[in-house]
C-alpha cells in the first residue's frame, strides 16, 4: 500500500522517509502481533502473575481423602463444689477429639474432575487475557501507523500552505494579487497548523499506550511488531473468549455436584477421653471411634443457589457465542463497506492527482480564480486524507476479524 503521495515536481508535496516500524507494518496485507511482542507484553501485566500463583495452589491441593480440612477439638471436665477451686483434687475428665470430614469414592472424583477445572479455568482465562492483550495490541498499532500517514499527510499540507501563503503575498505587494485572497490563505494555513498538531499530540498518547503495554517505543519495536497472519494464526474450533465461558460453566457444574457429594459424605470421629479418679494414683483412658452418615433426601430449594449459578454461567455462555457471531457479521459487513468505498475513492484520487498540478500552476498564473482552485484543493487533501484511512481501517478490520475467531494468541 502507498499511503503517501510524491506529486513529481512540486518540493513541498514530496513523500517523507517512513520510519522502520512503518515500513515493515505496511508492508504487510493482513497482520498480527507476534508471539514474541505478545510475550513481552504479558510479562508486564499484573494478572499473569496472580494466574500462575492460583494454578500452583491448585495443583498442590491435599489428600483428596478428606473433602475438607480436619477438626481438632479438646475439652476439660471437672466436678466442684461451692468451696472447691480449679485444683481441688475432685475428678477431672479430658477429651482429644478429631474430626474426618471423609471423601468416599464418588466424591474423589468429583473432587479430581473438579481440580482439573479449577487448572483448566485458569488456563482459559490466560488464554483469553492474552488474546484480549494481544487484539489491543493489534489495534493501537493500526491506530499509530494511521497517526503517522495522517500527521505526515497534514505535514505537507501545512508545508504546502506556507508556500502558497508566502507566493501570494509577494504576488499582493505587486497589486496582482487581492488583501482578502491572502487572508483566506493565512487563515487555512493556521487551520492546518493546528490540526497536524493535534495529530502530533494524539500519535504522541497512542505511542504512550503502547510502551505502557510493551515497554518499548513503538519504532524500536519494528523486528518483532508486525508478520502476515499466515505465520502465527492458530486454528480454532472456537474463540479463546468462549473457552473462558465454557470452562467457567464446567467448574460451576461440579461445585455443585461436589456440594451434594459432601452433604452425603461421612464423618470419622476419633478420640481420647481420660478421667482421673479422685484418690486414684492411675489415669483411666479410653478410646472413642464413631462414624456419621447423614440420612434423608435433600429437598431441591437446598441447591438452588447452585442450579441458578449454572443457569447463569449457560446464559453468558450463550450470550458471549451469539455476542461472537454478530460481531463477525458487522465486522465481515464493514470490510465490504469499506472495500466498496475504497474503489471508489481510487479512481477520484487518481484524476485528483492528475489535475491538481496543472490547475494548481494555472492558479498560480492568475489563470484560474481562488474561486475554481479551493474547492479542487480541498477535495484533493480531503481524498488524500479518506483513501489513507479507508485503507488503514479496511485492514484493521481484516485483522479484527481474524483475531476474533481466536486467531491470535
Amino acid at each position: 500500500m502507498t499511503a503517501f503521495l510524491t506529486l513529481l515536481s512540486t518540493p513541498s508535496l514530496a513523500e517523507p522517509e517512513h520510519s522502520a516500524a512503518s515500513s515493515f507494518f505496511i508492508a504487510t496485507e493482513s497482520s498480527v502481533v507476534t508471539k514474541q511482542l505478545l510475550e513481552t507484553a504479558w510479562q508486564l501485566m499484573p494478572e499473569q502473575a496472580l494466574l500462575g500463583q492460583l494454578e500452583q495452589a491448585n495443583r498442590n491441593q491435599g489428600s483428596h481423602w478428606l473433602w475438607d480440612s480436619p477438626n481438632l477439638s479438646l475439652d476439660y471436665q471437672t466436678k466442684s463444689d461451692p468451696g472447691s477451686t480449679f485444683d481441688s483434687g475432685l475428678p477431672a475428665e479430658w477429651q482429644l477429639g478429631i474430626e474426618l470430614p471423609l471423601a468416599g469414592p464418588s466424591l474423589w472424583r468429583v473432587q479430581s474432575n473438579m481440580k482439573q477445572a479449577q487448572i483448566n479455568l485458569i488456563n482459559a482465562e490466560q488464554q483469553m487475557l492474552r488474546w484480549r492483550l494481544a487484539g489491543e495490541l493489534e489495534q493501537l498499532a493500526w491506530t499509530i501507523q494511521l497517526r503517522e500517514i495522517q500527521s505526515a499527510q497534514m505535514g505537507r499540507k501545512h508545508q504546502f500552505s506556507l508556500e502558497q501563503v508566502n507566493w501570494l503575498s509577494k504576488l499582493e505587494g505587486l497589486g496582482e494579487r487581492s488583501q482578502d485572497e491572502v487572508l483566506q490563505a493565512r487563515q487555512q494555513q493556521i487551520w492546518v497548523q493546528t490540526e497536524y498538531l493535534q495529530l502530533q499530540q494524539s500519535l504522541q498518547q497512542s505511542q504512550i499506550r503502547w510502551k505502557q503495554l510493551t515497554g518499548l517505543d513503538f519504532e524500536h519495536t519494528n523486528k518483532l511488531l508486525i508478520e502476515p497472519a499466515h505465520s502465527f494464526k492458530v486454528e480454532r474450533a472456537q474463540s479463546p473468549l468462549l473457552s473462558w465461558r465454557q470452562a467457567q460453566l464446567e467448574v460451576v457444574r461440579l461445585n455443585l455436584q461436589q456440594n451434594k457429594g459432601r452433604n452425603r459424605a461421612a464423618t470419622l470421629r476419633i478420640g481420647l477421653k481420660q478421667v482421673e479418679e479422685l484418690g486414684q494414683q492411675e489415669q483411666h483412658n479410653s478410646w472413642q471411634i464413631g462414624v456419621s452418615l447423614p440420612f434423608g433426601s435433600n429437598p431441591v430449594s437446598r441447591w438452588r443457589s447452585g442450579y441458578r449459578a449454572i443457569g447463569e454461567a449457560e446464559v453468558q455462555l450463550e450470550k458471549t457465542h451469539r455476542m461472537i457471531k454478530s460481531e463477525q457479521k458487522r465486522i465481515t459487513f464493514a470490510i465490504e463497506t469499506k472495500s466498496l468505498q475504497l474503489s471508489a475513492l481510487r479512481p477520484l484520487k487518481i484524476d485528483l492527482e492528475a489535475n491538481f498540478l496543472p490547475r494548481y500552476q494555472a492558479y498560480k498564473q492568475g489563470m484560474i480564480s481562488v474561486l475554481e482552485w479551493r474547492p479542487l484543493q480541498q477535495s484533493y487533501w480531503d481524498t488524500q486524507k479518506q483513501v489513507s484511512l479507508a485503507e488503514i481501517e479496511l485492514k484493521a478490520l481484516q485483522s479484527q476479524l481474524n483475531h476474533l475467531k481466536g486467531g491470535v494468541l
